[in-house]
């Protein structure tokens, strides 16, 4: 029965999960996990962390299935009832109270702290995995303080260094460790704490060793003052309204399906309440479960400058409101929590008081969880990639602009915004970018392939009584200069040419500043009378553009060549 009792949030999760769709980062993560298993991709860096464990689980999505959305959401329920058993289990080896391990399924499993970190599947693949780990490595402190073995300090040290390869910040789970340890009453002597914290000073060491010298971002000064204001905030706003259920409402000043909390001031009021009013309870009834909720606190004092160092120039107070940097706060909160009610006596006033808040506790979950699922299924990316393929499959054969998917779909953050990396996800057969040949089309806002047309904002043109605007001949570099500068901009360039025979060209940007730059291209021009494509990577000014042949017998006579903005065609 408690097995079957664990299925449920993990069902319950990954019903509201499969209404949504892919989420910021995760596209570009997919593009990324493409290329390879290789060590230097896996390391690439996340935005401003290193995780090995996000890199490599996108891999494997992007390999297998890439990407059908079901599969992630199984692997979430999966990895999320296996999560649930493991805290369960410590639930059950911390206190002989019958109901207490049942009581800690629907807790932990039901969660409104990790709620949202469930739904978006870039969050998901660092927090899910990092919690089994953390737990698991919970569990290995309690047998490394029971037994003699050295086996658990190996399991302590090496859990640690993987759950930090999801997320850095999922360290923190040695403070709940440790205050387990507490809350247990082992006999923990100096010498076993000794082992203990060589074993963590290892599981860090290696972790480290892969860090440093991977290129994870310097970290930005952020003034004390700063960081006591973020973490009262996030505390008061994101943490401590899940005793109550909370946060109850959801910001709608952002994209819907962001899962930023927005709790009344009475919420946080009432949040703050139950925590003190929980912690006068455990010093009376079982004062070491005042460890956990000290685990708890430390959580936010200690994550909340690890965030900020690395995110608060970009995001500013959003990440004291934003769900999924407090995912892994479940772990000690959840289990301060249960401990907590299973060292009060149930009798009397006792019973009236847990069973309105059991009832207040239900009513804000409930509401969380439908606030934020309805939203959430308005996520637009997984419909704009349904479309694309459709569409590609339908056309059998197409070649497209590589343009940018719009904000909603891909964020400016995303490394690989680009309708290619796109296209290569979907599988459909027959879908280039930038091929020569006829004016590519261009895929809309919604995901649709539609005709295209190409602005002109300046060009080459020939002289007079001239039949080319430029000849290239042989290996050589020939610059064209635009009868116009442009200023910075996402620019697209059509080149029309007579080939005899097909070349391989390489089109560059030179700048207003004179740098020159490589654009985005196909680079294989057919034989013939046709035409050559390509874009810029990144927005920039243009005064020229320079092609350079690599085929000595290339022989092509370029027409009056545009440059411009690419639009669907009215």
């Amino acid at each position: 029965m408690l097995l079957a009792l664990c299925l449920l949030p993990a069902g319950v999760l990954a019903a509201l999960a499969a209404r949504g769709g892919w989420y910021t980062d995760d596209l570009d993560f997919l593009v990324h996990g493409r290329r390879g298993f290789s060590p230097d991709l896996l390391l690439t860096p996340v935005n401003d962390h290193v995780a090995p464990g996000l890199r490599l689980t996108y891999a494997i999505f992007a390999t297998v299935d890439g990407p059908s959305w079901g599969l992630t959401v199984v692997t979430r329920a999966a990895l999320w009832y296996l999560a649930v058993v493991l805290f369960v289990a410590l639930v059950a080896r911390l206190t002989e109270v019958r109901w207490a391990p049942a009581g800690a399924a629907v807790l932990y499993g039901f969660s409104s702290v990790s709620m949202p970190s469930f739904m978006s599947l870039s969050s998901a693949v660092n927090t899910i995995p990092a919690q089994v780990l953390g737990l698991v490595l919970v569990h290995a402190t309690l047998d490394a303080f029971t037994t003699s073995s050295r086996r658990p300090l190996v399991v302590v040290a090496a859990t640690l260094t993987a759950t930090m390869m999801f997320w850095e910040k999922s360290g923190l789970v040695v403070l709940t460790a440790a205050a387990v340890v507490v809350v247990a009453r082992v006999p923990a002597g100096r010498r076993a704490w000794v082992r203990w914290l060589g074993a963590v000073g290892a599981g860090v060491a290696v972790f480290a060793s892969i860090y440093l010298p991977s290129g994870g971002a310097a970290a930005q000064a952020v003034s004390p003052f700063l960081v006591a204001r973020l973490t009262a905030e996030g505390t008061g706003a994101s943490l401590l309204p899940a005793l109550l259920g909370g946060p109850w409402r959801w910001s709608p000043t952002v994209p819907p399906y962001f899962g930023l909390s927005d709790p009344t001031t009475a919420v946080v009021i009432a949040g703050v309440a139950l925590f003190l009013t929980a912690v006068v309870l455990s010093w009376r009834y079982r004062p070491r479960v005042l460890t956990l909720w000290g685990a708890t606190l430390l959580f936010a004092i200690v994550g909340t400058p690890v965030v900020a160092l690395g995110r608060y120039s970009t995001f500013g107070d959003v990440l004291t409101r934003h769900q999924h940097y407090w995912a892994d706060a479940a772990i000690p909160l959840s289990l301060a929590l249960v401990c907590t009610l299973a060292a009060i006596p149930w009798r009397g006033g006792h019973r009236v008081v847990v069973g309105v808040w059991g009832a207040t506790w239900v009513a804000g979950t409930v509401v969380s969880f439908v606030g934020f699922a309805g939203p959430w299924g308005q996520n637009p990316s997984r419909h704009y990639l349904e479309r694309l393929t459709t569409d590609i499959d339908a056309a059998g054969s197409v070649s497209l602009w590589d343009t940018r998917p719009p904000l909603e779909v891909m964020p400016y953050i995303s490394e690989n915004r680009r309708v290619s990396g796109l296209v290569g996800l979907t599988g459909a057969e027959g879908a280039t970018t930038l091929a020569s040949g006829p004016q590519p089309q261009v895929v809309d806002d919604t995901g649709r392939v539609r005709p295209a047309a190409l602005r002109a904002w300046a060009g080459v043109r020939s002289e007079p009584g001239a039949t080319c605007s430029a000849l290239v001949q042989g290996a050589t570099e020939v610059t064209m200069r635009l009868d116009s500068t442009l200023p910075e901009g996402d620019w697209a360039v059509q080149l029309p040419y007579l080939a005899r025979p097909e070349a391989t060209v390489r089109v560059f940007a030179e700048t207003a500043d004179g740098e020159r730059m490589p654009l985005v291209g196909d680079g294989f021009w057919e034989s013939g009378l046709s035409s050559g494509y390509a874009m810029v990577e990144q927005p920039m000014t243009m005064r020229a553009l320079v092609l350079v042949s690599q085929d000595a017998d290339a022989n092509i006579c370029l027409g009056d060549v545009q440059v411009g903005v690419v639009e669907v065609a009215p």
